[in-house]
């Protein structure tokens, strides 16, 4: 009677394990980082198409109350020029340290 709940039970928890991961797999690959992927065969780079909705006003103002000036940016990195991004390799290192 052990032996035929033990195999049941091991069945039962394989079968989940796979349909769990396979559903994971399915949501991952179509709904990531607030992006939604569908199959576009047209698109010659990934064969697919990535749309995303706006996030609504309210989620701008939860994002700055939670983290205060934590991502705040400096007033004198606010004014200059992306122009630090275009630099070679080695400068932008320095900037990002």
């Amino acid at each position: 009677m052990a032996a035929a709940a033990t195999s049941y039970s091991v069945a039962a928890g394989e079968s989940l394990l796979s349909d769990w991961t396979a559903l994971f797999g399915s949501l991952f690959l179509r709904l990531r980082d607030g992006y939604t992927i569908t199959a576009d065969p047209d698109d010659t780079a990934c064969g697919c198409k990535v749309a995303s909705a706006p996030y609504k006003g309210d989620f701008y103002d939860d994002v700055v109350a939670d983290t205060g000036d934590k991502l705040k940016v400096p007033p004198e990195e606010a004014k200059s020029p992306a122009t630090k991004w275009t630099a070679k390799p080695k400068t932008m290192l320095k900037a990002l340290r």
